[in-house]
């Protein structure tokens, strides 16, 4: 009697491992399918959340820095990389839990039935599930069951469902291997019998090659697919667009608005479900739809934001017109209560903050919804945001979904990591044109320098521009702002008579007179000081 052809083997440690992986890949498809469709938050976000919050401030400021709007993207790529690595090791720890034993029976199929396969994945999925919802998110700071992530959906469930995934395809790609007749012939003597059918080697080679060739492009896919997913985590203002004297445009166009958030994945906020409560501490707690709060009598102002994190020079600002409603106004519907010390923003994607009342009834604070006449895009916060002239980006709330009177201190998300509550404006002046390292041509026409300056609601009343590296200094013309809160366009003629390197400075005066601060400071925690400089080369004359 012949001897049956053996086609299975126990699973080894490395195999098991890339198995794993596989697996994670098939888990991390369904997770960003489900982040996509269901505004489901994918794991590695969670994580980006957690370490963010854990950063010392000044080594946040610093990787800001040093990389710009590619630090978040990196950090959520090394733990994608971590959660497909301990896919590998999942994976290894269940074929040595699950897989069946080794048997002196050669035989096929092997001892465990199927069925114990699919039971084996079932319930290693939910093992893994309940120690993520019991333990992992609570210490993430996301809840017992993830309580607290901010998500349409049931949260556990869509998890489990993913990581279900993930359990059956470790029983599944080794069940493949098998039907196609992957796994090779044991080695040993139990096995000197047995002959390996004529041909197989080759199929196996051929069809390794292929499942593997399937699993790489499978996994080039995700990656693309992320890359399309998370190339807005944050972007600089657009200095491409200049006008023909080299400036910028007075308003920043929507499109090169800069983009800054704590998140990977901005949410999509769905204004026929959303609302704005308003609420805390107040006399009348009352809940507006979109359409209640764009009918309310509202105001067009000029505001310029600028991030925090800004560097001096840098290109985190941007200028443009705000329509909504005065944030006075609500609150007054309100009726505060006594000893209301802030008001806090709520927003859709968990970010909080606050500012103090009297800056809250200040007449400029407003609930926006529209942004140089149109609608807010996603990015910028819509359906509504918070435009609160004078004090830094991170104060004026995007997605905003509840309006909350308190009497403490409130502390937002950013000011637990040591940044600035008070978050006031730091006076800076840049310089927009020429650009740094520019070559200019001897010419008899003077050259036009040139920028912006702003110190937020203070206003600028003077601008003085250095072609000498701050030996001296000389004024330069303002253009009128086009709004008390906006930055003001400055310019300046140079004509250089001696060709070689110059370093060009400039230097602001806020409206009450304070020239802005010299000394050099990071942007952690108070926002960047010192003055903006730029080498410029001056080409010498043709002979």
């Amino acid at each position: 009697m012949t001897a049956p052809v053996v086609r299975y083997r126990p699973i080894g440690r490395h195999e098991a491992f890339w198995l794993g992986v596989l697996a994670a890949l098939d888990f991390t498809a369904l997770m960003f399918a489900a982040r996509i469709a269901l505004d489901a938050p994918a794991l590695p976000e969670l994580f980006v959340d957690l370490v963010t919050r854990l950063m010392p401030g000044p080594v946040f400021s610093a990787l800001l820095d040093a990389l710009g709007g590619n630090a978040k993207r990196l950090l959520f790529y090394a733990l994608l990389a971590g959660q497909l690595g301990a896919g590998g090791l999942l994976g290894m720890l269940y074929y040595r839990v699950w897989q069946p034993p080794k048997t002196s029976q050669v035989v096929w199929p092997p001892p465990t039935p199927v069925r114990w396969g699919l039971s084996g994945g079932l319930v290693y999925a939910t093992a893994i599930w309940l120690v993520l919802m019991a333990a992992v998110l609570p210490l993430v700071g996301k809840g017992f069951f993830g309580a607290d992530v901010v998500t349409s959906v049931s949260y556990p469930l869509v998890t489990w469902l993913e990581i279900l995934t993930f359990g059956y395809a470790l029983f599944a790609f080794d069940e493949l291997k098998d039907r196609m007749g992957l796994n090779p012939r044991p080695p040993g003597p139990l096995f000197a019998g047995v002959d390996e059918p004529a041909g197989s080697r080759g199929r196996r080679r051929m069809l390794a090659a292929m499942v593997w060739g399937a699993a790489t492009v499978t996994a080039g896919a995700i990656l693309g697919f992320l890359l399309s997913q998370y190339e807005t985590i944050a972007t600089y203002t657009d200095t491409s667009r200049r006008r023909s004297d080299g400036l910028l445009p007075e308003v920043t166009p929507v499109a090169g608005f800069y983009h800054v958030s704590k998140n990977i994945v901005d949410p999509t906020v769905n204004v026929a479900a959303w609302a704005l409560a308003v609420g805390g501490l107040v006399e009348a707690p009352f809940t507006l739809r979109y359409a209640d709060l764009t009918s309310l009598p509202a105001v067009q102002q000029y505001t310029t934001l600028q991030c925090i994190s800004n560097g001096v020079g840098g290109d985190l600002m941007g200028n443009a017109e705000w329509k909504g409603v005065p944030l006075r106004a609500l609150l007054e519907q309100a009726r505060l209560k006594p000893g209301v010390v802030k008001i806090v923003f709520k927003c859709a994607d968990g970010y909080a903050d606050s500012i103090p009342l009297a800056k809250a009834l200040a007449p400029e604070t407003l609930v926006v919804y529209e942004m140089n006449g149109e609608p807010l895009t996603p990015p910028h916060g819509f359906p509504t945001r918070i435009i609160v002239p004078g004090l830094y980006g991170m104060k004026n709330a995007k997605w905003v979904t509840a309006i909350h009177a308190v009497d403490t201190d409130f502390q937002g998300y950013w000011q637990e990591q040591g940044w600035s509550d008070v978050a006031r404006y730091q006076t800076a002046a840049r310089i927009d044109t020429p650009n740094r390292g520019a070559t200019i041509a001897p010419s008899l026409d003077a050259t036009l320098v040139g920028g912006v300056a702003f110190a937020g609601d203070r206003g600028i009343s003077r601008v003085e521009v250095s072609f000498d590296s701050g030996v001296t200094w000389q004024p330069a013309g303002l253009k009128p702002p086009l709004g008390k809160f906006t930055w003001v366009q400055w310019t300046a003629t140079w004509n250089p008579t001696k060709a070689g390197d110059y370093y060009l400075k400039v230097r602001a005066t806020d409206g009450a007179g304070a020239l802005q601060t010299a000394g050099q400071s990071d942007p952690f925690p108070n926002g960047a000081t010192g003055y903006h400089w730029i080498r410029v080369e001056v080409a010498a004359a043709a002979s």
